[in-house]
Order: C-alpha cells, then structure tokens, then sequence
C-alpha cells in the first residue's frame, strides 16, 4: 500500500486521515489538505505503516501550529518527541 489521505470536516473540526506508507512525496497533500480557515485539524494516524523523517517534520510542524495528531504509532511519537526534544531551548 502506498498512501492515502482523506479528509473529512465537519463544522468546527477538520480529521485528516492518512494510511499507509508516509513519504516526501506525500508530505505537500497532507499539508493542503491542513491548510486554511480557523477550523480545528486532528491527524488520524491509526492506520500508518510507515514515516520517512520528511513526513515526520511535517507532523511535528503541523502538531506545533495547533493540529491534534491521534492515532499515533508509538515508533512515530519516539521520533516526534526526538524531534521536539531537539528544538527546546534549555
């Protein structure tokens, strides 16, 4: 399975889904599909095999602006929280 991302909104909240294996490639769809408006934006992880480090930035960018991330595979939120852990400042 490659990816897929879908998209589903309702009045005050946005849930982006994304399966499959998250690359580079797929990093500017999940980024739009984020995008625009007030409305909350929660990333529903459950169904991702995989994540190069590219798409894991981006969540990690996502999830600092606001967007709720669910759903997230624990070898992901190790990364995340690497990544996190890194840009804090003593």
């Amino acid at each position: 399975m490659d990816c897929r991302i879908q998209c589903v909104e309702q009045e005050d909240l946005r849930t982006v889904r994304v399966a499959g294996r998250m690359e580079q490639a797929h990093v500017p769809d999940l980024l739009n599909m984020c995008a625009g408006g007030t409305i909350r934006v929660r990333v529903d992880l459950t169904d991702v095999v995989s994540a190069d480090l590219v798409a894991v930035n981006a969540l990690g960018r996502l999830r600092e602006a606001g967007a709720e991330l669910v759903g997230v595979p624990i070898y992901i939120q190790l990364k995340l929280d690497s990544i996190a852990g890194k840009t804090r400042k003593p």
